[in-house]
């Protein structure tokens, strides 16, 4: 019988009993009750390991993937072979966006030393202009240069976010574009605008192009008491490189990815005062596994009546990464 996987309960309800069709788990795949022959539609997340992305090959019927989350490059390299990739940013694009903006604002306007602050009743001014760390001080998006990296479905949503707030935003991309009037810049155009930028926003998709791309080089670039924001994918950063330059307190850093996941608990990034991190939860809220369950049985629908289906990414896939 024709089967599409789910990943949890919510999905396996919202997709009910369509006619001719089985709705099973992963966890039923994994232990023999279901035929990989049978398995046409497969939906898929992060969460279910290496191990249950790599047995995706062993499902030669497969036609569509879709993946829990705006970014897919965990899949990239196990994606059956004519299946199409779809991802969820119908869902997560816009949640993602605020948390971004929210970021970047607390550490701007320094609510971390607030709340810190607070928590000792303690009524005091954290600004401080006469600091020796350049990043110091309470800072403003009005009026403020941002350099918004990724323009994707993600990085629109972001750069509307920053434009509302009273930014300039120079947006970066693989390739040159105009979208709305304005023009996307290439991404091979970065140096020209890093020194200029009081923010650098990353909403980058991880692939071969992007991995690392923020390394010693870059955060170089930027000039002092700016900040570099992250929730695209945590591996486009260098991780050492990051520590070692928000270490100096020339820059800082808002954070809800990055390499590895989770952070280990020793690492500096945990402890240094310019750094804010959430833990890679842009996109949640309470109502998203709901959501997601429910873009998955659209999709599915779409998919069982020959209707098109929405956020198909598969053109974007590059295949071996590392």
């Amino acid at each position: 019988m024709d089967t599409v996987l789910v990943v949890d309960e919510l999905q396996r309800q919202a997709l009910g009993a369509p006619a001719g069709w089985r709705v099973a788990s992963w966890e039923e795949f994994e232990a023999g009750a279901v035929p990989a022959a049978d398995v046409r539609f497969v939906v898929i997340s992060r969460d279910g390991g290496v191990e249950r992305r790599r047995r995706m090959r062993e499902l030669p019927a497969v036609e569509r993937v879709q993946v829990m989350s705006v970014g897919f490059d965990y899949v990239m390299d196990h994606l059956p072979s004519g299946a199409r990739l779809h991802n969820a940013a119908a869902v997560i694009a816009e949640t993602t966006a605020e948390q971004g903006l929210l970021n970047i604002l607390a550490a701007l306007r320094r609510l971390p030393d607030y709340v810190r602050a607070q928590d000792r009743a303690d009524w005091v001014d954290v600004d401080d202009p006469t600091s020796e760390i350049p990043a110091a001080g309470l800072r403003s998006l009005v009026g403020a240069t941002v350099v918004q990296l990724g323009h994707g479905v993600v990085g629109k949503a972001l750069a509307r976010r920053l434009a509302a707030c009273g930014a300039e935003v120079v947006a970066f991309a693989r390739s040159a574009r105009i979208e709305a009037g304005r023009p996307v810049l290439p991404l091979a155009e970065l140096d020209e605008w890093l020194p200029r930028a009081d923010v650098v926003a990353s909403a980058l998709p991880l692939s071969p192009a992007t991995r690392g791309l923020v390394d010693a080089a870059f955060l170089a670039r930027m000039k002092d008491g700016a900040l570099f924001s992250n929730v695209g994918r945590g591996a486009t950063v260098d991780t050492a490189d990051l520590t070692a330059a928000v270490a100096t307190g020339r820059i800082g850093a808002s954070l809800d990815v990055v390499d590895p996941e989770p952070l280990p608990a020793d690492h500096p990034l945990w402890r240094l005062p310019n750094v804010l991190l959430t833990p890679h939860m842009a996109g949640d809220h309470r109502g998203t596994l709901g959501e997601l369950a429910a873009l998955v049985a659209t999709q599915f629908e779409a998919y069982r009546t020959g209707r098109p289906l929405v956020d198909d990414v598969t053109a974007m896939v590059e295949p071996s990464l590392p």
